[in-house]
């Protein structure tokens, strides 16, 4: 589970010939006038539409894409979703994903294109200190994980390699409860429905779960704990 310490975004895309004009000088003054000739491109979010994604927003909301002859449509996934498959369905043009994936496609020969980091995070488990049951990662054995995806096999996976990382090797992949509560880890946790989230970020769930009155939230990383 190394792979999955550390996760960093990227944009990915289906190999294929450009479809429109490129300004090759990278000036808005050559892009199109003419919004209606602008090329339409359906842009895939890894995640809900969070503080994450506001060089897009930013773009869409400015004119900026606009300005370089772009008609861009974020789309916000409703649960976790494969982006590859979203692509070769003809669903999504390009979409944000982690490189993990962009390997593990690439790998089985999928004509898939990294072709621009997006953001650098860390990622890991959110839970409340305050209800007092967890201390350390081994404490997280046998609790009910919130993770999109579930009730498959991913949230398990990544928190009992943190368990056993953290000395604890008896713990039964089976013990774990789980809870799919899409995005909404911070819901999931003060709402009694699970005692750890995991597949979070850093630099979104910690404020926002202080900030909707968890004043205990604590945070195991990927990186520390049984990663890299």
């Amino acid at each position: 589970m190394t792979t999955l310490m550390r996760i960093s975004v990227a944009m990915v895309a289906i190999s294929h010939p450009a479809k429109a004009q490129e300004c090759t000088d990278g000036n808005p003054s050559c892009a199109l006038d003419n919004q209606s000739h602008a090329t339409k491109i359906r842009l895939g979010l890894e995640w809900f539409t969070n503080p994450d994604h506001l060089p897009l927003i930013v773009a869409q909301k400015h004119g900026i894409f606009q300005d370089f002859g772009l008609d861009v449509e974020l789309v916000e996934p409703a649960d976790h979703w494969e982006a590859e498959e979203e692509i070769l369905a003809g669903r999504l043009d390009v979409a944000v994903t982690e490189p993990l994936h962009l390997a593990q496609d690439a790998a089985k020969g999928k004509p898939v294109l990294g072709f621009s980091r997006f953001l650098h995070t860390d990622g890991g488990v959110l839970y409340d200190a305050g209800r007092g049951d967890i201390h350390r990662p081994a404490d997280m054995c046998g609790k009910t994980i919130s993770y999109p995806g579930s009730p498959g096999k991913g949230g398990p996976a990544i928190v009992n390699t943190m368990v056993k990382a953290d000395g604890k090797l008896d713990c039964d992949l089976e013990s774990y409860g789980k809870y799919n509560g899409g995005f909404f880890h911070t819901d999931a946790l003060q709402s009694g429905k699970a005692d750890v989230a995991t597949l979070i970020f850093w630099n979104f769930e910690m404020p926002e779960a202080i900030a909707k009155g968890m004043t205990n939230a604590s945070f195991f990383f990927f990186k520390g704990i049984g990663g890299s």
